[in-house]
C-alpha cells in the first residue's frame, strides 16, 4: 500500500510517552456539521515540565487554528500522566490527567462554548486514574476510570446536567474476580443512534464487554468472548493487550484488539496480531512476525494501539502502531514505528491486505494513532511524529502532532503484484471519482467494467470522474508493467460507486 493522502501539522509537543496506558484513546473526531477536532498531551522542552491538554480544530473549509490552544488546567507531569482523554464529537472535549505516585488530581472535563471556539468551561469530578469518556445523544457525558486509592476498582460516573458529576459506582468486577480488569486498559464507547453504551476491557485471552441501553442508568452483565488466536488448544495462549471500538449505524459494537502470544509463562512481544470482533465473531486483520529485529523491543509489542472508524456504507477502517523491524533509532537503540492501515467493506467479516500509512523508512517514529469514528469521504487519522524513538530515553525532542486524511476512493489502491496472475484486491467505495496510482516506472492501463464484464469507461492514472456512472458494483481491471522486460501485471479490484 503506498503512502497516500494529505498530511497536516496541527500542533507540537515535547511529550512522547506512549508506554502506558496501551489502549488507543480517541484523540480525533470528525463532526460532519462543523469539522475536525484534535487533542493531545502538551509538554515543553524542560525535563519534568508540566503537561497540559491541548486542542485544535479545522473547520469544513480546511483552516486550522495556528498550532492549537490549551484546555483546562496545568497538571504535574510524570511518566504515568494520562494527559488527554477521549474526544467524542458533540458537547464535550475531554482533558483529564493525574500524576503518580505522589498525588492524584480530580478528573476534569472541558467543554467548548462553540465548535472550535476555544473557550473552555471546566468541570472537576472525583479523584481517579486513567479515565475514558463517551457522550450519548441525550447529551450526557460518561466516564469510566480506576479508583485511587487503592488501584483495584473500576468506577463509572456521568454528567447529566453540566457541571455536576454523579457519585461514582463500581462498574466492573473487583481485582482477582472472574473477568476483572487486571490493568487500566478499559475503553468506553457510545452509540450515535441511541443512548446505548459499551464498556470493554481485555482479560488474558478474553474480551470482556458490558452494555447499557439507557445511557448508563442500568447495565447488563459482563460477558466474555475468547480470542481464537495463536493455535487455540496448544501450549500457546493469546494475551489481549489493547482494545478500542465503535458502534456502527446499525447499533452493533465493533472492537479491534491487539494480541501477543504467551508461551510457557513468557510473553513473546516480537509476534503480534490485530483482530476485529462483532456480534460473537472474530476476524483477523494483521499478523506481524518478523524474522529479525535491528534493535531490542524494550518491553514494547511489535503491534499495538489499534483504532477503528466507520463509514455509512458498511466500510470499516482500522489503524495501528507497528514497529519497523529494520528501522533503528541510533540515539536510543529503539525501533521506530509506523502507522498501518486496513479496511473492510463487509462490516468486518474480511479485511484488505494491511499496509503502512506512513513511511516505514522515515527518520521519525510515528506513534499514538487514532482514527476518527466517523469516516465521511475521507479517513481522518491523528498521530505523533516522535523525533527520536523511545520512551523515557534519549534527548527531549520537539515532536509534531499530525492529522493525516485519506480519500476513501484511495483505499483500494493495492500493493503492486509480483506475478502476471490477476490479483483481486479488496473493494472500495467511490463517490464521484476513482483514483489510480502512477509512478515513473508504474503506469497502468485500466478500464471500468460492469459485473458482466462489459467495459463502461476507460480509466487513466490519477483521478477519474465517474459521476456519470450509475451507482452500483463495478470492477477496475488494470494492466501494467514495471519495465519493458518485466511481465505484464493484471490487477482486478471491486469498486462500489455511490452517490
Amino acid at each position: 500500500m503506498p503512502v497516500m493522502g494529505t498530511v497536516d501539522t496541527v500542533g507540537r509537543t515535547w511529550s512522547d510517552n506512549a508506554a502506558f496506558p496501551s489502549n488507543s484513546i480517541r484523540t480525533i473526531e470528525r463532526d460532519p456539521r462543523y469539522g475536525t477536532h484534535v487533542g493531545w498531551r502538551m509538554a515543553d522542552s524542560s525535563p519534568g515540565s508540566a503537561a497540559r491538554a491541548w486542542y485544535n480544530f479545522v473547520d469544513l473549509s480546511g483552516q486550522y487554528d495556528t498550532l492549537g490552544i490549551e484546555m483546562g488546567y496545568t497538571v504535574p507531569y510524570s511518566r504515568w500522566l494520562c494527559g488527554i482523554g477521549t474526544l467524542p464529537s458533540g458537547c464535550a472535549v475531554g482533558g483529564t490527567a493525574c500524576s503518580y505516585p505522589v498525588e492524584c488530581l480530580p478528573l476534569e472535563v472541558c467543554r467548548d462554548a462553540a465548535p472550535g471556539g476555544g473557550i473552555f468551561e471546566v468541570s472537576q469530578g472525583p479523584v481517579g486514574w486513567w479515565p475514558v469518556m463517551a457522550v450519548t445523544p441525550n447529551g450526557w457525558i460518561h466516564f469510566v476510570f480506576w479508583s485511587y486509592p487503592p488501584l483495584d476498582t473500576t468506577l463509572y460516573s456521568r454528567i447529566e446536567t453540566w457541571p455536576n458529576w454523579t457519585n461514582p459506582v463500581v462498574i466492573a468486577p473487583f481485582r482477582n474476580q472472574p473477568l476483572s480488569p487486571g490493568l487500566p486498559r478499559q475503553n468506553l464507547v457510545a452509540s450515535g443512534q441511541s443512548n446505548r453504551l459499551a464498556l470493554f476491557w481485555p482479560v488474558a485471552d478474553t474480551l470482556a464487554v458490558r452494555f447499557s441501553s439507557d445511557a448508563g442508568v442500568n447495565w447488563g452483565p459482563v460477558a466474555g468472548a475468547v480470542l481464537p488466536a495463536f493455535t487455540p488448544g496448544s501450549d500457546t495462549l493469546a494475551v489481549l493487550r489493547s482494545v478500542s471500538g465503535i458502534f456502527d449505524q446499525r447499533d452493533s459494537l465493533h472492537v479491534v484488539a491487539a494480541a501477543v502470544p504467551y508461551v510457557r509463562d513468557t510473553i513473546r512481544s516480537g509476534v503480534a496480531e490485530v483482530w476485529h470482533y462483532t456480534s460473537g465473531e472474530w476476524s483477523r486483520i494483521r499478523r506481524a512476525d518478523p524474522e529479525s529485529l535491528a534493535a531490542p523491543l524494550w518491553g514494547e509489542d511489535i503491534v499495538t494501539r489499534p483504532s477503528v472508524g466507520r463509514h455509512a456504507d458498511s466500510l470499516l477502517v482500522s489503524v495501528w502502531q507497528e514497529l519497523t523491524p529494520s528501522n533503528r533509532e541510533p540515539l536510543t537503540d529503539w525501533l521506530r514505528s509506523a502507522i498501518w492501515l486496513s479496511y473492510s467493506t463487509d462490516t468486518g467479516r474480511t479485511w484488505s491486505e494491511p499496509g503502512p500509512l506512513t513511511d516505514t523508512t522515515s527518520a521519525v517514529a510515528n506513534c499514538l494513532p487514532a482514527v476518527a469514528e466517523v469516516v465521511d469521504d475521507r479517513v481522518w487519522v491523528c498521530y505523533i511524529a516522535d523525533s527520536v524513538a523511545g520512551h523515557d530515553s534519549g534527548p527531549v525532542t520537539r515532536n509534531l502532532v499530525i492529522v493525516h486524511s485519506i480519500p476513501v476512493s484511495e483505499l483500494a489502491v493495492a500493493e503492486r503484484p509480483t506475478s502476471g496472475r490477476p490479483r483481486l484486491a479488496g473493494a472500495t467505495v467511490a463517490r464521484g471519482s476513482i483514483w489510480l496510482p502512477q509512478t515513473p516506472d508504474f503506469r497502468p492501463r485500466a478500464w471500468l467494467l460492469d459485473p458482466s464484464g462489459r467495459m463502461v469507461t476507460d480509466l487513466a492514472p490519477g483521478e477519474n470522474d465517474v459521476r456519470h456512472v450509475s451507482p452500483g458494483v463495478y470492477f477496475v481491471c488494470s494492466e501494467s508493467s514495471a519495465g519493458t522486460r518485466q511481465p505484464t501485471v493484471v490487477t482486478v479490484r471491486k469498486v462500489i460507486i455511490a452517490r
